[in-house]
Formats: C-alpha cells, structure tokens, sequence
C-alpha cells in the first residue's frame, strides 16, 4: 500500500503516515529515515505479521527503513 509521510521525528526514530499509521524505526534505520520529508510517497511492506515488524520504501528516495507498527491494520 502506498501513503504519504505526514511526519518524521527529528532522529527518525518515529514516523507518522497519512494514515494516522505509527511506526517506530530501530536504530539502525534512523539515519536513512531521519532524511525523510513530509508528503514524500512510502510503500509499506510487510516482514514479519507476528512482529509487527514492515518495510517503509520511500518511493521518492528509493531509500529503505525498517520499522514496527505501533498502530497499522
């Protein structure tokens, strides 16, 4: 599925979807998701259902984070 950032934290570590989605990015992520800019076009992956556990792609990057879902369906 593809949405559109509507917020990254300062160290990255904490991003926030157009869907009100929540993900919290692991320390060996943040400096590539700490470069991200609101309305930039993310892909959500999924890695592992039982860990929550997905891949953020920003399409407009082509950068790859990953990340757990605080809230995603």
């Amino acid at each position: 599925m593809l949405f559109t950032i509507k917020r990254v934290s300062v160290f990255g570590d904490r991003i926030i979807l157009n869907n009100s989605s929540q993900w919290v990015v692991p320390e060996p992520h943040r400096c590539t998701s700490q470069q991200w800019l609101e309305t930039q076009v993310v892909a959500v992956k999924e890695l592992d259902a039982a860990h929550r556990l997905y891949q953020l792609v920003n399409l407009d990057t082509s950068q790859v984070a990953e990340a757990v879902s605080v809230n995603y369906p």
